[in-house]
Protein backbone atom coordinates (compact mmCIF):
# COMPACT_ATOMS: atom_id res chain seq x y z
CA UNK A 1 0.00 0.00 0.00
CA UNK A 2 1.27 3.45 -0.71
CA UNK A 3 2.41 5.44 2.29
CA UNK A 4 0.40 8.15 3.84
CA UNK A 5 1.18 10.93 2.84
CA UNK A 6 2.71 13.65 5.49
CA UNK A 7 2.82 17.23 4.79
CA UNK A 8 6.24 17.98 6.64
CA UNK A 9 8.48 19.45 3.99
CA UNK A 10 11.76 18.00 5.63
CA UNK A 11 11.17 13.90 6.57
CA UNK A 12 14.25 14.05 9.20
CA UNK A 13 15.52 15.94 11.93
CA UNK A 14 18.75 13.91 11.30
CA UNK A 15 20.31 17.70 10.34
CA UNK A 16 24.16 17.89 9.63
CA UNK A 17 25.90 20.26 12.43
CA UNK A 18 26.51 23.09 9.90
CA UNK A 19 24.59 23.94 6.33
CA UNK A 20 28.03 24.62 5.15
CA UNK A 21 29.00 21.12 5.34
CA UNK A 22 29.59 20.28 2.42
CA UNK A 23 30.58 23.26 1.09
CA UNK A 24 29.09 24.20 -2.70
CA UNK A 25 32.34 25.40 -3.68
CA UNK A 26 34.06 22.38 -2.91
CA UNK A 27 31.78 19.60 -3.50
CA UNK A 28 32.52 16.46 -5.47
CA UNK A 29 29.29 15.84 -6.62
CA UNK A 30 28.92 19.44 -8.23
CA UNK A 31 30.88 18.41 -11.43
CA UNK A 32 28.39 15.95 -12.37
CA UNK A 33 25.07 18.58 -11.73
CA UNK A 34 24.03 20.99 -13.11
CA UNK A 35 25.52 23.58 -11.14
CA UNK A 36 28.90 23.18 -12.15
CA UNK A 37 28.82 26.79 -13.95
CA UNK A 38 28.54 28.64 -10.89
CA UNK A 39 30.82 31.72 -10.20
CA UNK A 40 32.12 31.29 -6.76
CA UNK A 41 29.68 33.89 -5.39
CA UNK A 42 26.66 32.12 -5.86
CA UNK A 43 28.40 28.86 -4.35
CA UNK A 44 28.82 31.13 -1.53
CA UNK A 45 25.34 31.84 -1.76
CA UNK A 46 24.39 28.52 -1.85
CA UNK A 47 26.12 27.35 1.33
CA UNK A 48 24.72 30.42 3.99
CA UNK A 49 21.16 29.38 2.52
CA UNK A 50 20.83 25.97 2.12
CA UNK A 51 20.40 23.01 4.57
CA UNK A 52 21.64 19.60 4.69
CA UNK A 53 20.35 16.56 5.72
CA UNK A 54 20.58 13.31 6.17
CA UNK A 55 18.43 10.03 5.34
CA UNK A 56 18.44 6.43 6.09
CA UNK A 57 17.32 3.72 4.15
CA UNK A 58 14.03 3.64 3.27
CA UNK A 59 13.41 7.40 4.85
CA UNK A 60 11.10 9.17 2.62
CA UNK A 61 12.57 12.81 1.25
CA UNK A 62 9.29 14.02 0.01
CA UNK A 63 6.06 12.39 -1.20
CA UNK A 64 3.65 12.58 -4.27
CA UNK A 65 1.35 15.37 -3.42
CA UNK A 66 3.77 17.69 -0.84
CA UNK A 67 4.09 21.32 -2.34
CA UNK A 68 7.84 21.96 -3.95
CA UNK A 69 9.40 24.51 -1.86
CA UNK A 70 13.22 24.26 -2.55
CA UNK A 71 15.54 22.13 -4.73
CA UNK A 72 16.96 19.05 -3.60
CA UNK A 73 20.84 18.03 -4.27
CA UNK A 74 21.91 14.80 -3.91
CA UNK A 75 25.86 14.78 -2.51
CA UNK A 76 25.86 11.05 -1.16
CA UNK A 77 23.81 7.77 -1.74
CA UNK A 78 21.14 6.62 -4.12
CA UNK A 79 17.48 7.91 -4.56
CA UNK A 80 14.47 6.32 -6.14
CA UNK A 81 11.53 8.09 -7.17
CA UNK A 82 8.34 6.41 -7.45
CA UNK A 83 4.48 6.94 -8.35
CA UNK A 84 1.52 5.56 -6.78
CA UNK A 85 -0.47 3.16 -9.38
CA UNK A 86 -4.06 2.37 -9.78
CA UNK A 87 -3.71 0.25 -6.73
CA UNK A 88 -1.76 2.24 -4.92
CA UNK A 89 1.26 0.04 -5.72
CA UNK A 90 4.48 1.43 -5.95
CA UNK A 91 5.43 2.31 -9.44
CA UNK A 92 9.48 2.91 -9.93
CA UNK A 93 10.30 5.56 -12.62
CA UNK A 94 14.04 6.74 -11.83
CA UNK A 95 17.23 5.95 -9.40
CA UNK A 96 19.25 8.89 -8.84
CA UNK A 97 22.53 9.18 -7.17
CA UNK A 98 25.46 11.78 -6.72
CA UNK A 99 25.15 15.10 -8.61
CA UNK A 100 21.36 14.34 -9.37
CA UNK A 101 18.81 17.12 -8.27
CA UNK A 102 15.40 16.41 -7.60
CA UNK A 103 12.12 18.28 -7.30
CA UNK A 104 12.84 20.62 -9.94
CA UNK A 105 10.06 20.01 -12.04
CA UNK A 106 7.51 20.66 -9.77
CA UNK A 107 8.71 23.80 -8.33
CA UNK A 108 9.81 25.74 -11.53
CA UNK A 109 6.17 24.85 -12.93
CA UNK A 110 4.94 25.74 -9.59
CA UNK A 111 3.14 22.02 -9.09
CA UNK A 112 3.13 19.54 -5.69
CA UNK A 113 5.83 17.04 -6.52
CA UNK A 114 4.57 14.20 -9.20
CA UNK A 115 5.98 11.60 -7.44
CA UNK A 116 7.66 10.59 -3.89
CA UNK A 117 11.45 10.64 -3.32
CA UNK A 118 12.50 7.89 -1.17
CA UNK A 119 16.35 6.95 0.21
CA UNK A 120 17.46 3.38 -0.86
CA UNK A 121 20.85 3.74 1.01
CA UNK A 122 22.08 6.35 3.99
CA UNK A 123 22.13 9.34 1.56
CA UNK A 124 23.14 13.93 2.11
CA UNK A 125 20.71 15.35 0.60
CA UNK A 126 21.13 19.57 0.33
CA UNK A 127 18.20 21.58 0.23
CA UNK A 128 18.11 24.26 -1.58
CA UNK A 129 15.21 27.24 -0.81
CA UNK A 130 12.98 27.91 -4.23
CA UNK A 131 13.57 31.77 -3.26
CA UNK A 132 17.45 31.26 -3.82
CA UNK A 133 17.04 28.93 -6.42
CA UNK A 134 15.48 31.66 -8.62
CA UNK A 135 17.58 34.51 -7.27
CA UNK A 136 20.62 31.92 -8.37
CA UNK A 137 19.21 31.51 -11.89
CA UNK A 138 18.31 35.26 -12.33
CA UNK A 139 21.89 36.27 -11.21
CA UNK A 140 23.70 32.88 -13.39
CA UNK A 141 22.35 32.45 -17.05
CA UNK A 142 24.43 29.36 -17.58
CA UNK A 143 22.45 27.52 -13.92
CA UNK A 144 19.64 28.33 -16.31
CA UNK A 145 21.20 26.62 -19.58
CA UNK A 146 22.44 24.02 -17.51
CA UNK A 147 18.57 22.92 -16.24
CA UNK A 148 17.12 23.31 -19.75
CA UNK A 149 19.98 21.25 -20.60
CA UNK A 150 18.91 18.70 -17.68
CA UNK A 151 15.54 18.44 -18.88
CA UNK A 152 15.94 17.49 -22.13
CA UNK A 153 18.23 14.51 -21.59
CA UNK A 154 15.44 13.41 -18.70
CA UNK A 155 12.99 14.15 -22.02
CA UNK A 156 15.64 11.82 -24.03
CA UNK A 157 15.70 9.29 -21.84
CA UNK A 158 12.25 9.02 -21.41
CA UNK A 159 11.73 9.05 -24.73
CA UNK A 160 14.17 5.99 -24.72
CA UNK A 161 13.14 4.11 -22.02
CA UNK A 162 9.13 3.88 -23.99
CA UNK A 163 11.52 2.40 -26.86
CA UNK A 164 13.16 0.14 -25.11
CA UNK A 165 10.38 -1.67 -23.32
CA UNK A 166 8.72 -1.97 -26.58
CA UNK A 167 11.66 -3.15 -29.05
CA UNK A 168 14.11 -5.56 -26.41
CA UNK A 169 14.02 -8.78 -24.73
CA UNK A 170 12.99 -9.15 -21.08
CA UNK A 171 16.68 -10.63 -20.72
CA UNK A 172 18.02 -7.56 -22.65
CA UNK A 173 16.33 -5.28 -20.35
CA UNK A 174 17.38 -7.11 -16.98
CA UNK A 175 20.58 -6.58 -18.51
CA UNK A 176 20.78 -3.07 -19.24
CA UNK A 177 18.81 -2.08 -15.82
CA UNK A 178 21.64 -4.44 -13.67
CA UNK A 179 24.21 -1.91 -15.38
CA UNK A 180 22.61 1.10 -14.95
CA UNK A 181 21.87 0.41 -11.40
CA UNK A 182 25.61 -0.40 -10.76
CA UNK A 183 27.27 2.21 -12.98
CA UNK A 184 24.83 5.31 -12.71
CA UNK A 185 22.24 4.85 -9.26
CA UNK A 186 25.12 3.67 -7.26
CA UNK A 187 28.07 5.71 -8.71
CA UNK A 188 30.18 3.25 -9.25
CA UNK A 189 32.57 3.09 -12.02
CA UNK A 190 32.16 1.05 -15.17
CA UNK A 191 34.13 -2.55 -14.60
CA UNK A 192 34.07 -2.51 -11.15
CA UNK A 193 32.13 -5.31 -8.77
CA UNK A 194 29.06 -3.47 -7.41
CA UNK A 195 26.36 -4.41 -5.07
CA UNK A 196 22.57 -3.76 -6.10
CA UNK A 197 20.48 -3.60 -2.47
CA UNK A 198 17.09 -2.31 -4.27
CA UNK A 199 14.10 -4.31 -4.07
CA UNK A 200 14.01 -6.96 -6.45
CA UNK A 201 10.01 -5.92 -7.29
CA UNK A 202 11.92 -2.36 -7.54
CA UNK A 203 14.19 -3.80 -10.54
CA UNK A 204 11.48 -5.93 -11.78
CA UNK A 205 8.97 -2.64 -12.14
CA UNK A 206 12.22 -0.88 -14.17
CA UNK A 207 12.61 -3.55 -16.02
CA UNK A 208 9.00 -3.43 -16.83
CA UNK A 209 8.51 -7.40 -16.25
CA UNK A 210 7.29 -9.58 -13.32
CA UNK A 211 9.34 -10.33 -10.41
CA UNK A 212 8.96 -13.78 -11.23
CA UNK A 213 9.95 -13.27 -15.05
CA UNK A 214 13.47 -10.91 -12.99
CA UNK A 215 13.83 -14.38 -10.95
CA UNK A 216 14.04 -16.39 -13.69
CA UNK A 217 16.43 -14.03 -15.18
CA UNK A 218 18.53 -13.94 -12.58
CA UNK A 219 19.05 -17.35 -11.38
CA UNK A 220 20.54 -17.75 -15.77
CA UNK A 221 22.66 -15.21 -14.62
CA UNK A 222 23.81 -16.64 -11.99
CA UNK A 223 23.95 -20.13 -13.44
CA UNK A 224 25.93 -18.54 -16.38
CA UNK A 225 28.69 -16.66 -13.24
CA UNK A 226 27.95 -12.75 -14.51
CA UNK A 227 26.27 -12.27 -10.84
CA UNK A 228 25.68 -13.50 -7.69
CA UNK A 229 23.13 -13.35 -5.27
CA UNK A 230 22.16 -12.97 -1.93
CA UNK A 231 18.97 -12.56 -0.04
CA UNK A 232 19.65 -8.82 0.21
CA UNK A 233 21.84 -8.04 -2.60
CA UNK A 234 22.78 -9.12 -6.03
CA UNK A 235 26.46 -7.87 -7.16
CA UNK A 236 27.81 -8.15 -11.06
CA UNK A 237 30.76 -10.24 -11.36
CA UNK A 238 31.39 -10.00 -14.67
CA UNK A 239 30.57 -6.93 -16.45
CA UNK A 240 31.76 -7.73 -20.41
CA UNK A 241 29.25 -10.65 -20.04
CA UNK A 242 26.42 -8.61 -18.92
CA UNK A 243 27.02 -5.61 -21.42
CA UNK A 244 26.93 -8.30 -24.17
CA UNK A 245 23.79 -9.33 -23.14
CA UNK A 246 22.55 -6.36 -23.96
CA UNK A 247 24.11 -6.25 -27.55
CA UNK A 248 23.40 -9.85 -28.33
CA UNK A 249 19.45 -10.84 -27.66
CA UNK A 250 20.76 -14.60 -28.56
CA UNK A 251 22.95 -14.43 -25.36
CA UNK A 252 20.95 -17.79 -24.43
CA UNK A 253 18.70 -16.60 -21.20
CA UNK A 254 16.19 -18.37 -22.51
CA UNK A 255 13.16 -17.26 -20.10
CA UNK A 256 11.49 -14.58 -23.09
CA UNK A 257 8.87 -17.09 -23.84
CA UNK A 258 7.54 -16.46 -20.40
CA UNK A 259 5.36 -13.09 -20.44
CA UNK A 260 6.37 -10.05 -19.79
Amino acid sequence: MQRPIRRDFIRTPEKTASTREPSCATCCARNEGAFCSIAPMQARMLDSEKSVHNFRRSQLIFSEGDPAEGLHCIYRGAVKLYKAGVRDEEQVIRILGPGDIIGYRALFAREPYAATAEAIEPCTVCVIPKATVFAMLQACPEASLQLLALLSRELRISEEQMLIRTQESVRQRTARVLLWLAERGGGAQAGTLRAIVLKRRDIAQLVATTPETLSRCLRVLVEKRVVTLTRSEIRIADVPNLRALVRNPGFGVDVDQVSS
